[in-house]
């Protein structure tokens, strides 16, 4: 059965980072991507759930987390993941995002209908910073999940982001066939934070392509 947002969202929350203060869903305010290259933060997004601890990792390294997290997705049937860095070499973190899907927030949506036949990778960073419309098969909401782990701001924040060598997620010195077994095995961060970014692109009856949500949009 396919699982609501919601759910997913807690899932992998409790799952990686045990006790966790839920902020809940909110409207994204982070920035968009520059020619050539995408940055920390991800693509302006519908929504944004995050969550943080004081023991994010509870003793485990980035790679151990990122073997979870791409266990927890494959088990909700993401069995397509795209692999970015935050920063090179990992160095604050990572973040995978999922294939474009139909979804239901009940939960009742057949896996018939759930994926979209034109769209068989997982999203790309330049492909969410560039996509406000998308032509889709039927009239229903769609959407592809972003989720990160890092020691940065995820959110709203008064710090504009810094576009360098620590914030770099894509680009042409970034390799494109990234995954969680190319975290690196030692490395840990001393504070952490989880942030899913939900793209939600709606599409109503006689529309030819549907549209990306505003964060206002579901308020």
């Amino acid at each position: 059965m396919l699982v609501s947002g919601n759910h997913l969202l807690l899932i992998v929350a409790l799952s990686l980072m045990g006790c966790a203060a839920n902020k809940g869903l909110t409207g994204a305010r982070s920035g968009g991507a520059m020619p050539k290259r995408c940055f920390w933060p991800p693509p302006q997004s519908t929504s944004l759930w995050s969550a943080e601890t004081d023991q994010p990792l509870q003793g485990r390294t980035l790679a151990q987390v990122g073997d979870r997290l791409a266990a927890l997705l494959r088990e909700q049937g993401y069995i397509e993941q795209r692999w970015f860095p935050i920063g090179a070499d990992f160095e604050h973190g990572f973040a995978v995002s999922t294939r474009l899907e139909q979804f239901d927030s009940r939960g009742t949506t057949s896996e018939a209908e759930r994926w979209v036949a034109g769209h068989k990778e997982a999203a790309s960073l330049f492909w969410l910073s560039q996509a406000t419309s998308v032509r889709l098969p039927r009239p229903a909401q769609y959407r592809v999940l972003l989720t990160a782990f890092t020691d940065l701001p995820i959110g709203p924040t008064q710090r504009a982001p810094i576009w360098g060598r620590d914030t770099i997620m894509a680009g042409p010195d970034v390799p494109e066939t990234l995954s969680a077994a190319d975290l690196p095995e030692g490395r840990a961060l001393e504070s952490g934070r989880l942030g899913v970014y939900v793209y939600v692109y709606e599409k109503h009856p006689g529309d030819d392509e549907g549209r990306l949500l505003s964060p206002n949009a579901l308020r």
